[in-house]
């Protein structure tokens, strides 16, 4: 039994000993005063209802009060932190989707200077280099994009999704 529960119900027995009290003076008290009793009886009912509603019926009140503000402001708590949680979410994608078309188009720029080169000279003999060379940084950008495939799909099957017409790489 919690701390707060072994307090309510000591409060409770401390109170219904009163009201025996209570009752017994009154029951003696009508035998030998009914006009005293009648007097005693009311006023110090009314202090026992005002201790009743302070110990029994105050905490109880107070409590769903807690409960009910607390609900509340997890009503109002979890939207803006779900909000949060996307803005934060977009602010990482962003940076992730930048450094990816970052990783790809260097290479791709790379392999265009290369192509612009061999064009300038056709009949140069370091177009075979400047060819091979841009082959090389074009598999770059094929092996990236196969690894942001796989870690698609991956992820995908993670959550129990399809591919998302993702092509095969």
């Amino acid at each position: 039994m919690s701390g707060a529960r072994r307090s309510g119900a000591s409060r409770e027995r401390r109170f219904a000993r009163r009201v025996l009290r209570y009752l017994l003076v009154v029951a003696v008290l009508a035998l030998v005063a009914r006009p005293v009793a009648a007097v005693v009886a009311f006023l110090w009912g009314l202090a026992l209802a005002g201790e009743f509603a302070r110990g029994v019926v105050e905490p109880e009140l107070q409590r769903r009060f807690v409960e009910r503000e607390a609900a509340r402001g997890l009503r109002r708590a979890v939207p803006e932190e779900r909000r949060s949680l996307r803005e934060d979410h977009a602010r990482a994608l962003g940076t992730l989707f930048g450094s990816v078309a970052e990783g790809i188009r260097d290479p791709l720029r790379a392999a265009q200077g290369l192509v612009r080169q061999m064009g300038e000279d056709p009949s140069a003999p370091a177009n075979v280099d400047h060819a091979r060379l841009a082959l090389g940084e074009l598999d770059r950008v094929e092996q990236s994009i196969a690894h942001l495939l796989r870690e698609a799909r991956l992820r995908a099957a993670r959550r129990g999704e399809g591919p998302r017409g993702a092509a095969a790489g």
